[in-house]
C-alpha cells in the first residue's frame, strides 16, 4: 500500500524520469509539468496531476488510488478540452483492476496504467 495517495505521484515522476534516461537518444524535445492549476473555458479552476511532451507529442496522467467513480465524467471533460484521445490519457491506479479499466476507458475515454507495471509500460507509451 506504499504507493497510494501522493506516493503513486512519485513513483509516477520516477518512472518517467527513468524512462528519458534509458532512451536519451530517442529523445528529440521533451517537458515535464506536475500539479498544474488550470482555468477552464467556464472559470472553473481545476489540476492536472502530470502533463509530458516529449517529440512534440503530448501526454496526460492522473493519479487515483482511492474511490474514482466520482472523477470519470470531471477526467473525460478534461481529455476532450485537451484534444487527447485515449492513447494520449492515461489514469494510473496502483494495481491491476479490471472493472477500474473498463469503467476509465468506456466513462473517461483514457487508458488504466497499473502501478505495478508502470516500469515496462512508460517504454511502450513514450517510445
Amino acid at each position: 500500500y506504499f504507493i497510494y495517495g501522493y506516493w503513486l505521484e512519485v513513483l509516477l515522476r520516477r518512472e518517467i524520469a527513468q524512462t528519458l534516461h534509458k532512451n536519451l537518444q530517442q529523445i528529440h524535445s521533451f517537458d515535464i509539468i506536475s500539479q498544474v492549476s488550470i482555468v477552464k473555458p467556464n472559470q472553473q479552476l481545476t489540476e492536472l496531476d502530470l502533463i509530458i511532451m516529449v517529440n512534440e507529442k503530448i501526454y496526460w496522467f492522473e493519479c487515483k488510488s482511492g474511490i474514482i467513480n466520482n472523477y470519470f465524467e470531471k477526467f473525460a471533460e478534461h481529455r476532450k478540452l485537451m484534444g487527447l484521445n485515449e492513447k494520449n490519457a492515461f489514469l494510473l491506479i496502483p494495481h491491476k483492476d479490471a472493472n477500474i479499466a473498463l469503467h476509465t476507458r468506456r466513462r473517461s475515454g483514457m487508458t488504466a496504467l497499473y502501478g505495478t507495471e508502470l516500469e515496462t509500460k512508460l517504454s511502450e507509451i513514450l517510445f
